[in-house]
């Protein structure tokens, strides 16, 4: 019976898409001869490219190219992505980076009275930097002392590895989009919803097309089950590497965003269909450019490591007896019972479920999903509750100490 349970329950995360119908579809496959140059990312699995976008066999195949991809070079997977022939918004975001870096490097190499004279006129920009911002593909941050900054702008930027410019991914038989407050499903696959999904812009529920908009008031309208929350703040960035005159030049801060709520339009006010669940560790690390405005930088990329053990829970009808499909009165609390999968070569090292360990040499904006991170289906008997996560995490980032418990 459990087992018939499980196999009810099914991951629905991120999937790219095409414009046209499958069988005219022009299919590249990302498998790279190893001598044709030592420098390119290789991933584990087979991804194909359908129309400049990527395509996943499975969810599995998703997250442990998202991991490898967080471990490699960033040149390597530049140079994959143009082997492929396509672009994903991380890759615009990193050039975004590089040419404003550009800009602040050439205005401290100038003499001190030009530097003067530079630093009391606003800001300069590169192209690239405004054709991002124009586009959306980042946005403008203020954070809680006011400062600004550009970061990528999705509602789940850990996608941002592996969605093209339009945040369409494929994973299995689902074509998903990502954009800046929604996540868009088809569940059927059927490319021929695309142009219709992407008008969709208010949470919908109808002819295998979901979408829900993380809007906060539009959140509190969408019926189904109460939400949770497990985000984990430090009270502030931690500062270092002083000037003369006391002014910090670098910050470094680590924190879980965490929450889990109905998805789509729902069918009542104590059950859903779909769950969303975010659970991502974020470690982020900023200097001050020319001006003096705090930026992520290729200038400075720490080392970090995490470790973190946690459990999870969510409510079901699975066991009702009382009803073949929907809403039950009987539900009952299921728990860490979500499909463990490798995400390496080495079969016996499962991720990320818990206990997980992560480390990587250099990072400025870190996402890492944990395990139940996703959209998530209960059928033919739905969620009574949404998932809540209880855990402790460890981390270091430039060697300063970050400590969650909850």
């Amino acid at each position: 019976m459990k087992k018939k349970i499980k196999s009810a329950l099914f991951i629905m995360l991120v999937s790219v898409v095409t414009f046209v119908a499958c069988n005219k579809d022009e299919v590249k496959t990302a498998t790279v001869k190893k001598n044709e140059t030592s420098d390119i990312f290789i991933p584990t699995n087979k991804i194909e490219v359908i129309n400049g976008m990527l395509v996943f066999e499975s969810k599995m195949a998703y997250d442990v190219t998202k991991l490898e991809i967080s471990n490699a070079n960033r040149h390597s997977v530049d140079l994959w992505e143009n082997k492929l022939g396509i672009k994903t918004q991380a890759n615009i975001f990193n050039k975004v980076i590089l040419s404003e870096d550009s800009i602040s490097h050439y205005y401290k190499s100038l003499p001190v009275s030009e530097q003067e004279y530079w630093f009391s006129q606003p800001q300069i920009h590169s192209e690239k930097y405004l054709n991002a911002l124009n586009s959306e593909i980042i946005h403008i941050v203020t954070d809680n002392s006011g400062n600004k900054y550009f970061d990528l702008n999705l509602y789940d930027n850990s996608a941002s590895n592996l969605i093209n410019i339009e945040g369409f991914v494929k994973i299995g038989d689902q074509i998903h989009q990502y954009t800046k407050d929604a996540i868009k499903i088809i569940k059927d696959g059927d490319f021929n919803k695309i142009e219709t999904l992407k008008n969709i812009n208010k949470t919908y529920q109808k002819d295998n097309i979901i979408v829900t908009v993380f809007d906060d008031e539009r959140i509190k309208n969408i019926k189904g089950v109460n939400g949770h929350n497990w985000t984990q703040f430090p009270i502030d960035w931690f500062y270092l590497d002083f000037n003369w005159r006391n002014k910090p030049q670098k910050r470094v801060k680590v924190w879980i965003d965490g929450h889990s709520e109905s998805y789509g339009s729902g069918y009542g006010t104590d059950c859903t269909e779909f769950l969303n669940c975010t659970f991502i560790i974020r470690a982020e690390a900023q200097n001050k450019n020319f001006w003096g405005n705090w930026v992520y930088t290729g200038d400075y990329v720490p080392s970090f490591s995490m470790s973190a053990s946690w459990s999870y829970e969510y409510r079901d009808y699975s066991y009702d007896t009382g009803i073949t499909y929907g809403c039950g009165l009987y539900d009952v609390v299921k728990r860490n019972d979500l499909p463990a999968y490798s995400c390496s070569g080495n079969p016996s090292y499962m991720c990320p479920t818990s206990p997980h360990s992560y480390s990587a040499p250099s990072v400025n904006n870190l996402y890492h999903s944990l395990t139940p991170h996703g959209v998530w289906s209960s059928s033919p008997k739905f969620f009574s509750d949404a998932f809540t996560v209880n855990g402790t995490l460890t981390a270091y980032i430039d060697g300063i100490r970050f400590a969650y418990t909850w």
